[in-house]
């Protein structure tokens, strides 16, 4: 069996399909028999194989970019979720580290508003045992000068 010869620019503009094709047609004769007729061929089907290589390479690195490309892809929304995060949990500290400063501040007017409150108690309860005081010393004084009157 003698193999056709190639089209022109072969193997560039076969199909998948035609290459596998011809590639058979063309390593037929050399394993029939390695005569000199069927070796001419044997460029050919080097040829046929580097091109059937070569694309199944370049599907492969095409994928592999496709797989590169979802993967940036994916990692991009996660930074930019992270990102969003990040400036979510930035804003709920600003505002938790704002209300415990407002509390802070206001349990110091309430501790000095409590502590002159407390002074002006103080003051009064010191004006309230001097005025018991007095009042004790005043009614002993009255007890002892009063004299007891008998019984009967």
């Amino acid at each position: 069996m003698s193999a056709t010869p190639p089209r022109h620019h072969f193997p560039h503009e076969c199909t998948d399909e035609e290459l596998r094709a011809k590639i058979d047609e063309y390593a037929q004769p050399l394993q029939s028999g390695g005569t000199t007729e069927s070796m001419r061929w044997a460029p050919l089907l080097q040829l046929g194989l580097n091109e059937q290589h070569n694309r199944a390479a370049r599907r492969l690195a095409d994928e592999r970019h496709e797989e590169a490309q979802r993967f940036n892809a994916t990692s991009r929304r996660v930074a930019n979720v992270a990102l969003a995060v990040s400036v979510a949990s930035l804003v709920f500290t600003g505002v938790a580290a704002y209300y415990a400063r407002d509390a802070s501040r206001s349990s110091e007017r309430w501790e000095t508003r409590q502590a002159g409150q407390l002074e002006t108690l103080h003051r009064e309860a010191v004006a309230i045992r001097a005025s018991l005081g007095q009042l004790q010393a005043g009614m002993a004084a009255t007890r002892g000068s009063v004299t007891a009157k008998p019984r009967r």
